[in-house]
């Protein structure tokens, strides 16, 4: 091939697509034209074990990498990128729409600016620590123990289908609340108005802070001390027999008529309130009937006949 002479004469010019290079095959070839863009399709063909680019690399088609593709800066991809083998971030990497047919495994944090949609199951592992507002548009499972620190909040319905135990804390109803089963309280609790539909039953101490309604019938297995007055309204019945005994220790005091049948009195009765009259027609007169009781001036107990 003959030598082009006199170089410096030609204007330096920045070669395109369309540049032509004159060259030849070896050293003994003829003499060859090529063009740019064909040159740079060859080269790029050629096997490379090592590329190192210190620049930008801008590619317009598609690009394949069969191996490993290995980044220790950051890789920004404004396209799809579709990889077959692994791929190996080291430093930051922004992807726009990325679609991942596999596994995706990463072993260091990440961060999600934005939301992320799962529409398959999502298993995890190890702990989730989430300091934001959480949604669950539909069934929350969960197989394991569930440690809430903070208030648990429920606009809607809920069913436990096993124990609630609350072991500290207070636990707050501020609506109705259905307990189709046992409810056991080991410690106090503060009950506002509450509907039992069942039986109620207190193996332990029962303190009333206030007053106790029952429009029903009561019945009381046990002793029942009442350390305070037992104010009665209506009429109250106590059965026969040394089983249905009235125990008084304090005062008995009747503002009205009292019906007693057997009964003993262990102490000093006092008779208050009594009528004196002279005799028996003095006290029929006076308004008594039968078997009520009246005194004298001198103190003798008489009853009407």
């Amino acid at each position: 091939m003959s030598k082009i002479n006199n170089i410096t004469a030609y204007v330096p010019t920045a070669p395109t697509a369309t540049t032509i290079l004159i060259g030849s095959e070896d050293s003994a070839g003829a003499t060859r034209n090529y063009l740019v863009s064909d040159l740079a399709t060859f080269i790029f063909t050629l096997p490379m074990t090592n590329l190192t680019l210190t620049g930008d690399l801008t590619v317009g088609g598609t690009s394949t990498f069969n191996g490993a593709a290995i980044t220790n800066g950051n890789l920004v991809a404004n396209g799809n990128i579709i990889s077959y083998g692994t791929n190996t971030y080291n430093g930051t990497t922004t992807l726009a729409d990325t679609t991942v047919d596999g596994i995706l495994g990463v072993t260091g944090a990440t961060t999600l600016h934005t939301t992320l949609d799962v529409t398959g199951d999502t298993s995890i592992g190890g702990n989730t620590s989430i300091t934001g507002a959480t949604t669950l548009s539909s069934t929350l499972g969960v197989t394991g123990a569930t440690t809430l620190s903070s208030t648990l909040e429920v606009t809607g319905e809920t069913t436990l289908n096993d124990d609630l135990i609350v072991t500290a804390g207070a636990i707050t109803f501020n609506g109705w609340t259905t307990i189709n089963s046992n409810l056991s309280v080991i410690g106090s609790s503060i009950l506002a108005a509450t509907n039992i539909s069942s039986t109620l039953g207190v193996t332990g101490a029962t303190t009333l802070s206030s007053s106790l309604d029952v429009t029903g019938g009561t019945t009381i297995g046990g002793n029942t001390s009442i350390t305070g007055t037992l104010s009665v309204i209506g009429n109250t019945g106590i059965g026969a027999g040394t089983a249905n005994t009235l125990l008084v220790l304090g005062g008995l005091t009747s503002t009205s008529t009292t019906a007693l049948a057997d009964t003993t009195v262990s102490g000093l009765p006092k008779l208050t309130g009594l009528s004196t009259f002279a005799d028996n027609a003095a006290a029929l007169g006076g308004g008594l009937v039968a078997n009520d009781v009246y005194k004298t001036a001198t103190g003798e107990l008489r009853i009407v006949v």
